[in-house]
C-alpha cells in the first residue's frame, strides 16, 4: 500500500478517495507562535480495528476511551510525519478525526499556567544563605543588586539600599533577601512536572546556565521560599520561550513522540550545510518576490516600574537596521520581546534597580514585577554578582558584545535582500521525513536546485502523494 496510517501503532483502512491537505512550517522564520503541522479533517472509515479504537462510539452507549491518540503517516514504507489525532465527529462513512502535533500542548495541564502559579516547590529559609553557588547545580542565586526604591520612600531602617547585601564573608543578617532562580532549575522542574527532556546547543550554551530570572519578592517576615513567587506572573512557558526567541535568535524544535524539546541557535542554522538537492524535482517557474519588511527592529519591553528604565541608557534603546546599509531602503520587520535586563552601576559594576519591591512590610504585597534576566557572574570584589553582562555577551542592543552582533547579524544581512520563490516540487515521502523540521531538529532547513540553494519556509501537499508539493522557498 502507498499510504496508510497507524493509530496507536494498529493500521487503520484508508479510503482511496480521501485526499488530506498536509502543511508543515519551519520554525526559523516564525517568530510569533509555536506551530506545528497541519492536516484538514479526515475520515477513517468503519471498520473492525477502527471501532475498536474509537470504542465503537457510534453507539449511544458508548464512551470515548482515550481523548487523543498517536498518529503515524507512512508512504511507501517512510515514517514522514508524527502527531495526535482526537474524535472530531462520527458520519455514516466514518470517524472524522483531526490531525495534531500538539505543540500548543507540549507541556500539559501547565501549558496555560503562568510562572508564578507552577507547583515549583519550596524549602525553608535556610539559617544561612550560600554566596558563591554553582550555577550548574544551584537553584537560585542572591546577587547584590543596588535598588534604592525597594521601599519607595517609606522609612525601612533594616534596608541599606541594596537586595541581599553582603559583608564580611556573609549575608547581612536582616537585610532584604530576594533569592534569583536559574532558568536552568525552571526547565529542569518543567522537565518533571511535564515529562520531556532539553536538548541542543542552547540548553548546553554558558549564557543558559548562567541566566537568572530577576525579581523583587523579598523574604521579609517568611519562613519558607516558594520558588514560584519569585517568577513573574505575566508568562507561561510557552510566552517564555517565545519571548527567549525574539532575544537570542533560538529555534525551538518540539519533539512531540520522543518528548523532546530541542533548542538551537538561528545563526547555526541559516549557517548549516545544505544536504538536499531537489534538481530536476522543481517544475520550472519565473515567480520571485522580494520582501518588504527587509529591515530588522528589535526592541524589548521595558520595566515600568523601575525609574531607572523610564529614561533607559542608549544601549538599551531599539535596534533598527538603517536604512542606507547596502543601498537598501525597506519596511520594517519588528520583534519586541517581553524579557528585558537591568542596567549597570559604573562605580560599583553591580546591577542597579530603582523599583518598589513585593513585600509584607509597609504595605506592599500588591507590587509585580516584568520579566527580565541577569546572567550569574559569581564572585566579584567579594560580592555576589548577576549583571547584564557575562564573557562576550551584553544584554543590549548597542555597544560592545551587544545582542545584535551576537545573535541577529546573519539574520539581518539575509533578510536586507531576501526575496521569496513558490514552487512546485515532486516531494517524495523521503523527502518529507527529511524535512519533518521538528522531529529532526533542524536537520535539514535548505535544499539546492540548479546552482542555487533555498530555505524552505512551508511545504504544502495532498495526502496520499499523487501530485507535486507547493513549497515557498526563501533565496539562500
Amino acid at each position: 500500500m502507498d499510504f496508510y496510517l497507524l493509530i496507536d501503532g494498529k493500521q487503520v483502512p484508508w479510503q482511496s478517495t480521501n485526499k488530506v491537505v498536509f502543511e508543515r512550517y519551519n520554525p526559523l522564520f516564525d517568530f510569533s507562535t509555536v506551530q506545528g503541522s497541519k492536516v484538514n479533517d479526515f475520515v477513517i472509515p468503519f471498520s473492525p480495528v477502527s471501532d475498536q479504537l474509537f470504542n465503537w462510539y457510534y453507539l449511544p452507549q458508548s464512551q470515548l476511551s482515550s481523548v487523543q491518540y498517536l498518529c503515524e503517516k507512512y508512504a511507501y514504507g517512510v515514517l514522514f510525519e508524527c502527531g495526535f489525532i482526537y474524535l472530531v465527529d462520527v458520519s455514516e462513512e466514518g470517524y472524522i478525526v483531526a490531525f495534531t502535533q500538539n505543540l500548543s500542548e507540549f507541556f500539559g495541564d501547565y501549558q496555560r499556567t503562568t510562572f508564578n502559579k507552577l507547583p515549583l516547590g519550596a524549602e525553608a529559609i535556610p539559617a544561612n544563605f550560600g554566596a558563591n553557588v554553582d550555577h550548574l547545580t544551584a537553584k537560585y542565586a542572591l546577587p547584590v543588586i543596588i535598588n534604592s526604591g525597594f521601599y519607595g520612600n517609606e522609612s525601612a531602617p533594616w534596608y541599606t539600599g541594596r537586595m541581599n547585601d553582603y559583608n564580611a564573608g556573609a549575608y547581612i543578617a536582616d537585610s532584604t533577601k530576594v533569592p534569583m532562580l536559574f532558568v536552568r532549575y525552571l526547565f529542569e522542574r518543567m522537565q518533571a512536572l511535564c515529562n520531556f527532556t532539553v536538548e541542543g546547543e542552547f540548553f548546553t550554551s554558558e549564557l543558559y546556565k548562567r541566566m537568572l530570572v530577576y525579581n523583587t519578592f523579598s523574604l521579609d517576615d517568611r519562613t519558607t521560599i516558594e520558588y514560584a513567587n519569585h517568577l513573574p506572573e505575566e508568562q507561561t512557558i510557552v510566552d517564555f520561550l517565545l519571548d527567549l526567541r525574539k532575544l537570542f535568535n533560538v529555534v525551538f524544535f518540539f519533539d512531540v513522540q520522543a518528548r523532546k524539546l530541542v533548542g538551537k541557535f538561528g545563526k547555526t542554522l541559516m549557517n548549516s550545510e545544505t544536504r538536499l538537492n531537489f534538481t530536476g524535482k522543481v517544475a520550472p517557474s519565473k515567480r520571485r518576490t522580494p520582501e518588504k519588511l527587509n529591515r530588522l527592529e528589535l526592541d524589548w519591553e521595558r520595566e515600568s516600574n523601575d525609574d531607572l528604565m523610564k529614561v533607559p541608557p542608549s544601549d538599551f534603546e531599539k535596534y533598527t537596521t538603517a536604512p542606507q546599509e547596502q543601498g537598501v531602503v525597506g519596511q520594517l520587520f519588528s520583534l519586541k520581546t517581553r524579557i528585558s535586563t537591568l542596567t549597570k552601576d559604573t562605580a560599583t559594576g553591580l546591577a542597579i534597580a530603582k523599583q518598589a519591591g513585593v513585600s509584607t512590610r509597609l504595605n506592599q504585597g500588591s507590587n509585580t514585577f516584568k520579566t527580565r534576566i541577569l546572567f550569574w557572574n559569581g564572585m566579584v570584589n567579594g560580592l555576589p554578582t548577576a549583571t547584564n553582562e557575562m564573557p562576550g555577551i551584553r544584554l543590549a542592543w548597542h555597544g560592545a558584545n551587544n545582542l545584535v552582533d551576537n545573535f541577529w547579524s546573519e539574520y539581518e544581512s539575509w533578510r536586507l535582500t531576501a526575496s521569496m520563490r513558490p514552487l512546485s516540487i515532486n516531494l517524495s515521502a523521503l523527502d518529507l521525513a527529511d524535512t519533518d523540521f521538528h522531529r529532526t531538529s533542524g536537520a535539514n532547513m535548505a535544499f539546492h536546485h540548479k546552482g542555487r540553494d533555498y530555505y524552505i519556509a512551508s511545504i504544502k501537499t495532498q495526502l496520499p502523494l499523487s501530485e507535486a508539493s507547493e513549497v515557498e522557498a526563501w533565496i539562500r
